[in-house]
This record gives structure tokens, C-alpha cells and sequence, in this order.
């Protein structure tokens, strides 16, 4: 690139972290009517979904389900449990347009993870899903290994 500056950010990626809920919200909102322009969506460190993970993730979730459009979603360090990381496993069961999925950092524990893995056995979507620093026992990656 000419004058060697700093790349600027992916405007294709909508990043909400400091966004207020209203606007989480709207964004929700846009997944549930499958918004052609909302394929690449960052709520990493969300205040909001730390705040209120379990609603927004049944939200989430809920749009998620019918979207065909959204590619890329990273939840990061959002606070997500066990609870919404089996609506969200349920979510992408079948959503075949989700590429990447980042869960890291969240607080996830056996049955949130083995769910996700389960779910990961009939997507055929997903190409990275990223669940960095979270506990995997054996029985936990059993759910994973049954995926192949």
C-alpha cells in the first residue's frame, strides 16, 4: 500500500464492544432479517452480552438459526456459559454459512463444550471455531472426536 500507514479496519466487520444495548439490539434485530450486509459481526468484550450473556444469547441464537448470511461471528470474552453455549450449539447444529466462530475466553465448562462439539457433528459450515482457554477433559473431546 502506498505511504506505508497503518492498515484500517475491515469495514465489512461490525465491532460492538463499547456499543450500547440499543445497538446490540439493532444488530440483532439485522441477524433475524438476514441483512445482506451483516456477514462479519465482532462482540468480543461486549459490555452487554457480559452483562446480560444469557438473553443476548437467546437472541443470538434465535437469529442465528434462520440467518444466511452472517460468515463470521466472534464472542470472545463475552461471559457466555453453559446455558447460552447450548443455544448457540443448537443455533449452528445446521447453519451452513457460519465459516468462523471465536468462543474464546468465555466460561465454558463440559456440558456448554460437549454441546458445541455435538453440534459441530452435523454443521457443515463452520471451518474455525476457536475455544481458546477452556478446560477439555477426556469426555469433552470425546464430543469432538465423534464429529469425524
Amino acid at each position: 500500500r502506498a505511504g506505508g500507514g497503518a492498515c484500517a479496519p475491515n469495514p465489512a466487520v461490525m465491532s460492538l464492544q463499547h456499543a450500547k444495548e440499543s445497538k446490540v439490539l439493532d444488530l440483532l434485530k439485522k441477524l433475524d432479517e438476514n441483512d445482506r450486509r451483516t456477514q462479519a459481526v465482532d462482540l468480543s468484550g461486549s459490555t452487554v452480552f457480559r452483562e446480560k450473556s444469557v438473553k443476548m444469547c437467546a437472541s443470538l441464537a434465535d437469529a442465528l438459526g434462520r440467518n444466511t448470511r452472517m460468515t463470521s461471528l466472534n464472542l470472545s470474552n463475552c461471559s457466555i456459559g453453559d446455558v447460552s453455549a447450548k443455544q448457540i450449539a443448537a443455533a449452528i447444529r445446521d447453519n451452513a454459512t457460519l465459516f468462523d466462530l471465536n468462543l474464546s475466553y468465555n466460561k465454558l465448562g463440559r456440558p456448554g463444550l460437549i454441546a458445541i462439539g455435538h453440534a459441530l457433528g452435523t454443521n457443515v459450515g463452520l471451518k474455525t471455531i476457536s475455544l481458546a482457554n477452556h478446560r477439555v477433559d477426556s469426555s469433552v473431546a470425546q464430543a469432538y472426536v465423534q464429529m469425524f
